[in-house]
């Protein structure tokens, strides 16, 4: 049995289409958590009536204030009643034989979670080709550590008990959370097992309101989610038992993350979607955290001060760019 926990703020259009995917899966073996965080809109409304439909759906909320997704998500997963739990986004759809083939993996490779292929799509699924088709390797974490991210939080089928193992979401992420709580996992030596060229089995949507945002403002939560997540890694890293060169080399990926940030708002930059002087306030801000003091070091801050200027210079229109420079910083 699956426990499927849906963290929701504000998704109200959108709430039918990912439940409705949910009741139409070819297996029956599942329970809905739909947990509300502090929504001003009728997503209660539309959440509760589905409910009322089906009793394997049950309804929680954050208490009326807004605490986030990470305190939604881990609100749902202890209030789980299975072994196994999917976190998927209230505006996110499953295919229909997503719970029956997860179901089937899991009897194979009873470990701490394991890892599926995922879909995209823009208005009905089907209408994008872009596939999350992640690969057994043995560098899972140091992609995450450089923000090459191989997979997204709905790929995950995880144990319980392997939530309890690394204390679920950290609730003072402000962005970044899956990619922290993935990271987490793998440094913390989880086992698990990524299954290899399948069709997609669940589809993340690309809308039209998840661009609709101010981008300073999301800007300076990432500089916050950035900051907390490398100083949480780092000091996980250096209290670990890796060896010495390991754990140099890890703390020379996490830069990586930095340089992604920073690419990003080069992007929105370019896009209108925020001014110059936001996106190099934002980027200083980056740049002069406490963090990166600690994972930019000698040589590294000319370098990182470098591709600031070429990525500034508009250089990340080469195809490449972000790869070569990752590849020489990291």
């Amino acid at each position: 049995m699956i426990s499927i926990v849906i963290a929701n703020y504000n998704k109200a259009p959108f709430i039918t289409q990912t439940i409705k995917s949910v009741i139409n899966q070819s297996c029956a073996d599942w329970e809905v958590i739909f947990v509300d965080d502090g929504s001003t809109d009728n997503s209660l409304q539309i959440s509760s009536e589905l409910a009322s439909q089906d009793r394997r759906i049950c309804i929680e909320h954050t208490k009326k204030e807004k605490r986030g997704a990470n305190a939604a998500r881990n609100i749902g997963w202890k209030a789980s009643k299975f072994d196994y739990i999917l976190f998927l986004d209230s505006d996110d759809v499953l295919a229909p034989h997503c719970i029956e083939n997860r179901l089937n993996h899991i009897q194979r490779n009873k470990l701490d979670f394991n890892v599926f292929t995922g879909g995209t799509f823009l208005y009905k699924v089907g209408d994008k080709k872009d596939v999350w088709r992640p690969k057994n390797s043995k560098y899972h974490l140091e992609s995450f550590l450089r923000h090459d991210l191989p997979w997204n939080l709905t790929s995950v089928l995880w144990s319980k008990d392997s939530l309890h193992k690394i204390n679920g979401f950290d609730e003072d992420l402000p962005r970044l959370q899956d990619v922290d709580l993935h990271t987490r996992a793998l440094l913390f030596g989880l086992k698990y097992f990524v299954i290899e060229d399948e069709c997609p089995d669940f589809f993340y949507r690309i809308s039209l309101e998840k661009n609709n945002f101010n981008a300073y403002d999301l800007g300076k939560k990432y500089v916050t989610g950035t900051t907390i997540f490398q100083q949480s890694v780092y000091r996980l890293i250096q209290s670990s038992n890796y060896e010495e060169n390991l754990k140099r080399r890890y703390i020379r990926c996490l830069r990586g993350t930095t340089l992604s940030i920073m690419y990003r708002f080069a992007i929105e930059a370019s896009k209108g979607f925020m001014n110059d002087t936001h996106k190099y306030e934002l980027q200083e801000a980056l740049q002069n955290s406490f963090i990166s003091s600690l994972i930019f070091d000698g040589s590294s801050k000319t370098l990182l001060e470098t591709y600031k200027f070429i990525l500034n210079a508009g250089f990340w229109k080469i195809r490449g760019f972000t790869k070569l420079t990752k590849f020489l910083i990291c």
